[in-house]
């Protein structure tokens, strides 16, 4: 969590955007709740999972997670490393390395398992994926698109790319937030609005892709808003919701200007969320303190909760469990995370991170 955050304000200080308004039709208002919130009023934790730990197989962070055959993919972007551990937590093997060679990628900015063809996409910088079978043996490399792509995900037949925020705000006449390809990498279809001038930020939610038989959804914490696109036809969006709160000033207020970037009571953005059919939980940063939010898309209402918890990181979703990852130093500080796990290790410094199985409830 620490980790995060610090990420955060690192690549805000160094950056600065102002995106031209956008006009959406439908608008979700807030309304603000009274009672603080404990993590067992939002969250009941059905699992937990201890990582190994030995050579090779430390983890620093977990930025995104994948779970498949009974395997978790975990990614750690500080290292560059997608690491496969198995589902009692004992390490398994690395997926590609850092490097110049054959199969061997500059750095990971995403990855997404094909679970059809049993492949494993990673996404490097600027736009390359390398393609690797599921016991991490490489197939293949390529170029997708021109513009820098930050996010991937498998959808079952294709998948999506989204850029960057610096290549989806360039304004260039054929750059796009989302980019369609097939099984092979082939692009089908662009879509989406591109704004108008640059930031050098990418998206604070660690799952900005979701998506169930019917229709996939984009978290983009930068207008804040929510674009619904459906699986069947990919070429245009269906619905996009604007989330409005009276007291945050749109992102073209808050990161245009230099001197608030350096104030963290002026930082306001959205750092988490998961979409279950019509309703989304997360969480939202508001003046350096965090709030749980819950949203009612169809009656474009939404809730802000006080917390008397880090929020935690929604790395993956599975048969509407989410899992989210903590450090052995956050568990032991934090009462919250460890109330309820069978603490059956004796933590040391020396133990690798924690895997949470959690269980949503409503507030």
């Amino acid at each position: 969590m620490k980790t995060k955050f610090s990420y955060i304000l690192i690549c805000i200080l160094i950056s600065a955007c102002s995106p031209k308004s956008m006009q959406y039709t439908n608008v979700v208002e807030f309304d603000y709740a009274h009672d603080t919130l404990r993590f067992d009023e939002l969250f009941s934790i059905e699992k937990s999972i201890h990582l190994e730990a030995k050579d090779g197989s430390l983890v620093t962070t977990i930025t995104k997670m994948e779970i498949y055959d009974n395997k978790f993919f975990v990614l750690d972007a500080n290292q560059n490393k997608l690491l496969v551990f198995n589902d009692d937590g004992t390490f398994n093997c690395h997926i590609g390395n850092q490097g110049n060679g054959s199969g061997e990628y500059y750095q990971i900015n995403d990855f997404s398992i094909n679970k059809e063809n049993k492949q494993i996409a990673i996404l490097s910088y600027p736009s390359y994926v390398f393609v690797y079978d599921i016991d991490g043996n490489f197939a293949y490399k390529k170029e997708l698109a021109e513009c820098a792509l930050w996010h991937i995900k498998w959808l079952g037949g294709t998948y999506l790319c989204t850029t960057d925020q610096r290549s989806y705000l360039e304004g260039q006449d054929d750059c796009h937030p989302y980019y369609f390809y097939d099984t092979e990498f082939n692009l089908i279809c662009k879509t989406g609005e591109s704004l108008s001038e640059s930031v050098a930020i990418p998206s604070f939610i660690s799952n900005p892709i979701q998506c169930d038989s019917i229709r996939i959804v984009y978290f983009d914490c930068f207008k804040p808003a929510i674009d619904i696109i459906s699986q069947g036809h990919p070429e245009s969006i269906d619905n996009s919701y604007f989330l409005k709160i009276s007291d945050i000033p749109e992102y073209s207020e808050t990161f245009y200007d230099m001197n608030k970037l350096t104030d963290v009571s002026n930082l306001k953005f959205f750092i988490e969320a998961y979409c279950n059919y019509e309703q989304v939980i997360g969480s939202i940063s508001m003046g350096g303190n965090v709030f749980a939010y819950k949203i009612d898309l169809p009656n474009l209402r939404g809730t802000l909760y006080p917390i008397s918890f880090p929020y935690p990181s929604l790395l993956c979703t599975e048969e509407r469990m989410l899992y989210t990852a903590i450090s052995v130093d956050d568990s032991i500080s934090t009462k919250y995370y460890t109330h309820g796990i069978p603490l059956t290790t004796r933590f040391t410094k020396d133990n690798n991170f924690i895997i949470l199985k959690l269980c949503p409830k409503n507030p």
